[in-house]
């Protein structure tokens, strides 16, 4: 009854207004500020109702009785004579039907209810595309107790791994009389294994202080402290896979900070995108653009090969007496199989595993990241030569086999939930485990850069042209 005094205000109004106009034909002072007054108080009316909307569907309701009392007034100027029998009740049944509609798709919920019911549904809808490719969802339904989906399906549902998802337990599939259409249930009494990464921890400083040192990125269930080795120590290059949003510029962030105050380390930073690493020049060699890209890695497998030519025989691994240790870090890179011509790419591809294979030897890590984790993005050789792998949340299944392998188990980095940003699985040597990484501002970068100027170095090699 409230939502139709409200509605009426306006109509009201507008009936005045076109009343005034048409009794009063001679443009009078009078006429025309009684013409205004009515205009301000059908523009007061939408004000109201705009500002007090209960929920998403008022909104068209609200357009519905603009163009109903536009309608009406102009049948109630032409046609005079059917304003009582026709007109009135016309538009009466009209405004009941859209307060009737609202009602019907809202029950009168609060605006920021519907919408958090709306992003849930969503949010349940991906968790079955993202662990079946052969379920589509129909509805989605949150209840006291759980989630209620119901799907079409070609071949076998697992709820376990839609509950996992969505943090519900004690998943089943109720078959319906309907071939292929099934309710898939889930109930709140069990959580999943991520429950214990939903406090979010700070980056509370450094503690790698040279090269070769554990590089400390995130905490494990019980909050202890998670490290990953140095990158290119003992052939472990890192590879960073996740979805977008998943916290992967973070993550990122961090490794780089925790090299940084490391004084016997070149940081080469490369970034296709030219967005992520602008914070850093104090401190690290920026290489902006694809292009740039490219050379950094001309310039850093040519520093490789001079490196060979000049170690001792006697000698297979690099230490400090030899040099700095250099350390690249690509954030992107799908990128680099987007610019130049076919040739130019499979030059680079090339250089790059090069690298890969032989830069441990010379002294040389590599952290390479994308967020479009699949076997076009990335050579599946990239892959297997980096030994440490941070899995960040991944759409499909197919995301998290091109970031962690074909074969490695328990690392189901599609099944990390959406929410938990920075929450990943940590691969060293084909063992995996739950983590999640320290957060580091956005601002901290160039904070922590001119903190650690001192510690740049040179890098002869890569100004060479």
């Amino acid at each position: 009854m409230s939502r139709l005094v409200l509605l009426a205000v306006p109509t009201l109004a507008a009936m005045w207004v076109v009343g005034w106009v048409r009794r009063q034909s001679a443009k009078s002072t009078m006429s025309l500020g009684n013409a205004m007054l009515g205009g301000t108080v059908i523009f007061a009316g939408l004000v109201y109702l705009w500002k007090n909307r209960r929920d998403a569907i008022t909104v068209v309701a609200v357009l519905c009785l603009l163009a109903a009392a536009g309608a009406f007034a102009l049948a109630w100027y032409l046609l005079p004579s059917s304003r009582l029998t026709i007109i009135t009740p016309v538009v009466v049944a009209a405004v009941g039907a859209a307060v009737a509609w609202d009602y019907k798709h809202t029950g009168g919920a609060p605006l920021a209810v519907v919408r958090a019911s709306k992003k849930e549904e969503s949010r349940a809808r991906r968790a079955v595309l993202a662990t079946h490719d052969n379920v589509r969802p129909r509805t989605a339904v949150r209840t006291d107790d759980g989630w209620l989906i119901d799907v079409d399906h070609t071949g076998p549902v697992d709820p376990e791994v839609v509950g996992q998802v969505l943090q519900s337990g004690d998943a089943k599939v109720v078959p319906s009389d309907r071939l292929g259409r099934s309710t898939i249930v889930l109930d709140d009494e069990r959580r999943s294994g991520w429950d214990a990464f939903h406090r979010q921890v700070n980056w509370s400083g450094p503690r790698a202080r040279r090269a070769g040192d554990d590089l400390y990125f995130g905490v494990d269930e019980h909050g202890r402290p998670v490290s990953i080795p140095w990158p290119g120590w003992g052939g472990r290059h890192v590879l960073v896979g996740g979805a977008t949003g998943a916290g992967k510029s973070v993550l990122l962030r961090v490794l780089i900070a925790e090299m940084a105050y490391c004084d016997n380390v070149d940081l080469v930073l490369c970034d296709p995108k030219m967005i992520e690493f602008r914070g850093w020049s104090e401190r690290a060699h920026v290489a902006k653009g694809v292009d740039a890209t490219g050379r950094a890695l001309d310039l850093l497998h040519d520093e490789m090969m001079r490196r060979y030519q000049q170690m001792p025989d006697d000698d297979v691994e690099w230490d400090d007496s030899m040099g700095r240790w250099i350390v690249l870090v690509i954030d992107e890179i799908a990128e680099l199989k987007k610019a130049g011509t076919p040739k130019e790419i499979a030059a680079r591809q090339r250089k790059l595993d090069s690298i890969i294979a032989m830069g441990r030897a010379a002294g040389i890590g590599l952290v390479l990241a994308t967020q479009r984790p699949s076997h076009e993005a990335m050579e599946t050789g990239v892959r297997d030569n980096c030994a440490t792998r941070l899995g960040l949340g991944t759409g499909s299944s197919f995301g998290t086999r091109a970031t962690m392998g074909d074969d490695i188990e328990g690392a189901d980095c599609h099944l990390i939930p959406p929410s938990l940003k920075g929450a990943l699985y940590r691969l060293v040597d084909r063992t995996a485990i739950k983590a999640r990484a320290v957060y580091l501002g956005p601002k901290e970068p160039r904070r922590i850069a001119a903190e650690t100027a001192g510690n740049k170095g040179e890098a002869a090699w890569l100004a060479k042209q």
